[in-house]
């Protein structure tokens, strides 16, 4: 009976994490930034190696890891882009890894606020929108 507590209640938190980037925000975040193609404004560099020069054409991967446990996350990889296969057979490489720590503070709204353990932390598009961008530029925007 203690085992089958524990793992209801096991259940019950994996299952009750309230998301730092909601679904239907990161739905909306593949939408906006894996189907465009980029051309990298800087040269990428892994151990001071370029991996991707500047002037490639890339696509962008999101990967968010939400969790309440610790730390939530957002990660931006860019891969090589040459055809619609290209993610298949791709190395993709870190472009952007910001944590729910990375995003602007915001007090939970509750009567007492002693309550909270941990401070709550709001996702901000423009902030990632502005870190992305300090690495590629959409490749046909403005044409």
């Amino acid at each position: 009976m203690k085992k089958l507590l524990i793992t209801a209640a096991a259940a019950f938190l994996m299952f009750s994490c309230s998301s730092f980037i909601p679904e239907e925000t990161q739905d909306r975040l593949k939408l906006k930034y894996e189907v465009p193609e980029y051309v990298l404004i800087t040269d990428l560099e892994v151990y001071n190696k370029p991996v991707l020069r500047k002037g490639e054409t890339v696509k962008l991967l999101i990967t968010v890891k939400s969790s309440k446990m610790s730390d939530s996350s957002i990660k931006v990889y860019a891969y090589k882009y040459e055809n619609e296969n290209s993610l298949l057979k791709s190395e993709r490489y870190l472009l952007v890894y910001m944590f729910d720590t990375s995003f602007e503070d915001k007090p939970a709204e509750s009567p007492d606020k002693k309550d909270l353990e941990k401070p709550v932390f709001t996702f901000n598009e423009e902030k990632l929108d502005a870190e992305i961008h300090k690495y590629v530029k959409e490749k046909n925007k403005g044409k």
